[in-house]
């Protein structure tokens, strides 16, 4: 058990503004004792007895009797009236008991949708969910084995810039990104602090076009002749089966405001990009390509 040490402190709250003020905690005190007599601010010095001190710096007087701490004071003091330092006058904080952040993100916000695969399933087969051509979403983002698939994304973004009759609706649709894009961080259940604002934008913008442009390539693949993501079955499947695992999505509101405010017009061969995204993945599965017209029906 530590010792208890008695001093006689003169508090100089450099920071404190006006009679009555809280200041953050650069001086910590656990109080065990106090004097309730001496507890005016600022006539007179307080006696307190601490179990331990964190100064921003100390300095005695030459007889070494007094303490003086040029600091804030942690408390809550007043011309007026006494307060008692133990009772419910002060306002604590958290970090008066433990050392951990005063404010704390909830573990899943409201908006999340797209989950991690848990740490149990990636050890029974890891492949299983890992995509193994291409990355979609701030997930897997930037892996190595992954990277060849990006200059096939800015190709994809060259060739729908070219669709556009107005550039201007991509310029909107990116700022639409930039202010929502707190909103679509909190889509997702992991956290990415390594990725800023610029970069976590971006990466949705060619991602989301990416996809439009592989959706509506499938859509009309005899036009695309020379594009092996639709021509080499090898290759369309594996796309297929990267885009449908778990962590590898995006938000699906960034791709619907992409097909409802920037895809034009005589593009579309659907009125809603969810029967885009079913006439996409419909070939994944040729055994309920006899239910097609049940589906389209719901358009």
């Amino acid at each position: 058990m530590l010792p208890l040490v008695t001093l006689q402190v003169i508090f100089y709250p450099l920071l404190c503004s006006g009679p009555t003020s809280v200041c953050s905690c650069h001086l910590k005190i656990l109080i065990l004792s106090y004097s309730k007599q001496e507890c005016l601010y600022p006539k007179r010095p307080s006696h307190f007895c601490g179990r331990y001190l964190h100064f921003t710096s100390v300095h005695e007087d030459d007889g070494g009797s007094f303490v003086y701490i040029s600091g804030i004071c942690p408390f809550v003091y007043s011309k007026d009236r006494k307060r008692d330092l133990m009772g419910s006058a002060v306002q604590y904080h958290i970090q008066h008991i433990i050392n951990i952040p005063e404010e704390i993100e909830p573990a899943l916000w409201p908006e999340c949708c797209i989950y991690k695969v848990p740490t149990s399933l990636l050890k029974v087969k890891e492949v299983a969910y890992t995509p193994l051509l291409i990355s979609i979403g701030p997930v897997h983002h930037n892996k190595e084995e992954l990277k060849e698939m990006q200059e096939q994304k800015h190709r994809y973004f060259h060739f729908f810039w070219g669709r556009l009759e107005n550039k201007l609706d991509l310029v909107h649709y990116k700022a639409f990104l930039e202010q929502e894009e707190q909103k679509l961080r909190r889509c997702y259940q992991k956290k990415f602090p390594k990725i800023n604002k610029e970069q976590f934008v971006e990466m949705m913008l060619l991602d989301a076009v990416f996809i439009m442009e592989l959706f509506l390539r499938e859509a009309k693949k005899w036009e695309h002749k020379d594009d092996y993501l639709i021509t080499q079955g090898c290759v369309s499947k594996s796309i297929q089966c990267d885009l449908m695992l778990l962590e590898n999505q995006l938000p699906m509101i960034v791709l619907e405001k992409l097909y409802d405010r920037v895809v034009p017009c005589n593009v579309k061969k659907h009125t809603r990009f969810i029967n885009l995204a079913h006439e996409y993945f419909r070939s994944y599965y040729p055994h309920e390509q006899s239910s097609e017209n049940n589906w389209l029906d719901l358009e």
